[in-house]
């Protein structure tokens, strides 16, 4: 009995002593955290090479440029992804019937995705549906569109989207 009783009284001890009532209190990962102490960024919010989405956004490759029209979930999120593109060449014309690859892919993990994207024009000159595109796993993801123009050069544009749990 004086066993038990010494335990709980050391068990108490930390909670008597602090003004506060509480000791610190645990970060996520179970380590102490001081109370003027910034919570360490993590996931999406501490990843530095990743793109932000906006509606619109635009990249260029060396002969073409991609610009979102649309995504669902926008942002680009885990699970699969529907984007509408629209493509255009250096003087803002668009471009229509070009053959498309899209190769969704995860640094970190040197994988890609097991399911493949399907393109398909709609109804409006140079704009491109892309679906599924599959980014199953939280992490940064590099989706390259490859493009083949007219005369048969090839051009690439990538974007790079964090994807959070």
């Amino acid at each position: 009995m004086l066993a038990r009783l010494s335990f709980l009284a050391l068990a108490l001890v930390p909670l008597a002593c602090d003004p506060g009532g509480m000791a610190d209190a645990p970060d996520d990962d179970g380590s102490a955290m001081l109370d003027d102490e910034e919570p360490e960024a993590r996931g999406c919010a501490a990843e530095t090479r990743a793109d932000t989405y906006t509606l619109g956004m635009a990249k260029s490759g060396e002969r073409l440029q991609v610009a979102f029209v649309e995504a669902l979930p926008a942002p680009p999120a885990r699970g699969d992804n529907t984007w509408t593109v629209a493509i255009s060449d250096g003087a803002g014309a668009p471009m229509v019937d070009l053959p498309i690859e899209v190769e969704p892919y995860m640094p970190d993990h040197m994988h890609g995705s097991s399911i493949p994207a399907h393109v398909s024009a709609t109804e409006i000159a140079g704009e491109y549906l892309i679906e599924p595109v599959d980014l199953f796993m939280p992490g940064l993801w590099q989706v390259t569109l490859y493009l083949t123009l007219p005369d048969g050069t090839e051009d690439e544009v990538e974007f790079d989207f964090c994807v959070d749990p």
